[in-house]
């Protein structure tokens, strides 16, 4: 049985990377003494049952500033098991030289994570793993890892099926919203507001008297433009009007959703528009995360929630992304900050997406300064983009 000897590490993906690579039957984490050593295992194995990965866990305390200390530690685990590597990519400065003269002295296999590609190299001995997998984390993966549990928008609502035709519906309304963004995020929904006020049994059906339709025009040009753009393009179907009645079917429920919120649409091309780049294996919209939804001992009114706009992972490189169909604030800058230092790890890609720009200039030097500080992309003005332009702004094309 081949073991993997782990240095504790701050980022949990550290933690974790060389079983999704390798699956080793057994490892071994030399953890600062105090640790709650329970938390991370239930964390880290509920993570790995989900991939189909069965690891043995052993936590050992150790001072991690102890040159002499580590070193015991890593003779003793490589004299116990006969067959053991060393994976060095997390860990203190002292840890990290304890386990490199240890593996020189002993010619043991020693392993390193590249920081950005997360490509595996080997020193001193072979890989000692017959195996060796693509990590890959989903949502939901990503933030068990540390420690949080989330839920696809709220619990009214399925979470969104973001196939091709549901995308190129999307892709057709963000046309149709660039053309005046003020007048979408003010009455977009007003489709969707017919439905509601139908009442009929069929959610999709609208059916009401023209007297009824017209009172919901506040801007009868661009909301009758709308309408026909939505006939147009196969949105709204089986349109039909007489001089008393208007009535029309939406083409389907997610449809009618995207309208029930002027800030939908923007977070929904985004996902659409990363998918499209054949990248991301997983895409999330509205996320709502509890921070402490992995600690068994808290309750739910103890818990810290927070939304994310939108989540993407490419592999084990996850993209947070808060996306304003409007002023942006720097309040906003800190909440994507704040999330992202708690759960995206150290190689977390930030982006704030706006379809606004500052009037002022002082305070837009002021925002991007804030943000480059941040380590966030501030990307204004999308609406102005292309696809192509918006991919490579936002998703590092």
């Amino acid at each position: 049985m081949a073991t993997m000897v782990e240095l504790y590490d701050r980022d949990d993906l550290n933690n974790v990377l060389s079983l999704l690579v390798y699956a080793p039957e057994r490892v071994v984490y030399i953890v600062p003494i105090g640790t709650d050593c329970a938390a991370l295992e239930h964390r880290y194995q509920f993570v790995l049952k989900r991939l189909g990965i069965q690891t043995e866990m052993e936590f050992i305390p150790t001072d991690p500033y102890s040159f002499s200390g580590l070193c015991r530690v890593l003779l003793t685990i490589a004299k116990r098991d006969a067959v053991c590597a060393l994976e060095m990519t997390g860990g203190t400065d002292v840890s990290l030289a304890a386990m490199g003269a240890v593996a020189s002295a002993h010619r043991l296999p020693l392993l390193r994570f590249e920081s950005d590609s997360k490509r595996p190299h080997w020193y001193i001995a072979p890989c000692p793993f017959a195996e060796q997998r693509t990590p890959r984390l989903s949502c939901e993966d990503w933030f068990a890892l540390y420690g949080a549990k989330f839920s696809a928008d709220d619990t009214h609502f399925e979470p969104w099926d973001l196939n091709e035709e549901f995308c190129s519906d999307i892709r057709q309304l963000w046309q149709f919203c660039a053309q005046d963004i003020q007048l979408w995020n003010e009455h977009c929904f007003f489709p969707a507001k017919l439905a509601d006020k139908t009442g009929d049994p069929d959610p999709l059906r609208v059916s009401l008297s023209r007297e009824s339709v017209e009172k919901e025009l506040h801007y009868p040009e661009w909301d009758n433009a709308f309408l026909a753009y939505l006939r147009e393009h196969g949105m709204i179907l089986d349109w039909q009007e007489s001089p008393q009645r208007i009535s029309f079917r939406f083409k389907n429920l997610q449809l009618q959703r995207a309208l029930k919120k002027a800030g939908n649409l923007l977070e929904l091309y985004t996902c659409c528009t990363a998918l499209g780049t054949g990248r991301f294996h997983d895409c999330r919209l509205g996320v709502f995360i509890n921070w402490n939804g992995m600690d068994t001992n808290r309750t739910p009114e103890s818990c810290t929630t927070n939304e994310l706009d939108v989540f993407v992972i490419q592999g084990v490189t996850p993209y947070f992304i808060s996306c304003k169909n409007g002023e942006v604030r720097n309040d906003a800058l800190y909440e994507l900050q704040s999330l992202a230092d708690q759960f995206g790890g150290c190689h977390v890609k930030k982006a704030l997406i706006s379809t606004y720009v500052n009037p002022s200039a002082a305070s837009r030097t002021h925002l991007a300064l804030r943000a480059k500080n941040m380590g966030i992309r501030l990307v204004g003005q999308v609406h102005t983009m292309d696809e192509q332009a918006f991919r490579a702004a936002v998703f590092y094309d």
